[in-house]
């Protein structure tokens, strides 16, 4: 079985951070029992080449928005004409001897990808964590990933930990 190297980062918020999107862009949260659909092929497109992460079923999903972290304002979608074009999900750790809070999921459709607007998304979720009290985030984050890298790297985040994820391998039945 192959395996993936996941890195876990860690940046301080210290300052409100200064972000924009184009007028057409819309920012809501996610509202269950009317997103799912929608985020799911936003998700699927922003990460075809995820070995994981792209083929999140809708079960998976639920569980989730089912678990007691979940809280639909920690949910960020950007919307182009109704259609979910990115997102940022943080997570509150509050099960933790000393809660943090997480960048859990972050993401653009292929269109918008390289275009610059990945800091403006990673600014508003940073935001979103100073916003709820945190003077600091975390994010995991697939070590072979260098756009990724390159632009957590610009916000602060700093290589904390590295853990070996095995991959489970796709069975195609014809």
């Amino acid at each position: 079985m192959d395996s993936r190297e996941i890195w876990l980062m860690r940046t301080e918020l210290n300052s409100q951070l200064t972000y924009s999107f184009p007028d057409s862009f819309e920012i809501s949260n996610f509202q269950v029992g009317k997103d799912e659909t929608g985020w799911l092929t936003a998700n699927a497109s922003a990460f075809a080449e995820h070995p994981e992460q792209g083929d999140m079923s809708l079960e998976q999903l639920h569980e989730n928005l089912n678990s007691f972290w979940f809280d639909p304002k920690d949910f960020l979608l950007i919307r182009e004409s109704n259609k979910i074009i990115g997102f940022v999900w943080v997570k509150i750790h509050i099960e933790r001897p000393v809660p943090d809070a997480e960048i859990f999921i972050i993401g653009l459709i292929k269109e918008f990808q390289g275009k610059g607007l990945g800091g403006s998304l990673l600014s508003m979720g940073l935001n979103h964590i100073r916003k709820k009290g945190f003077n600091e985030a975390i994010i995991y984050v697939d070590a072979p990933n260098k756009p990724a890298l390159t632009t957590y790297q610009k916000f602060g985040f700093k290589h904390i930990s590295t853990q070996h994820v095995s991959i489970k391998k796709k069975l195609h039945h014809e």
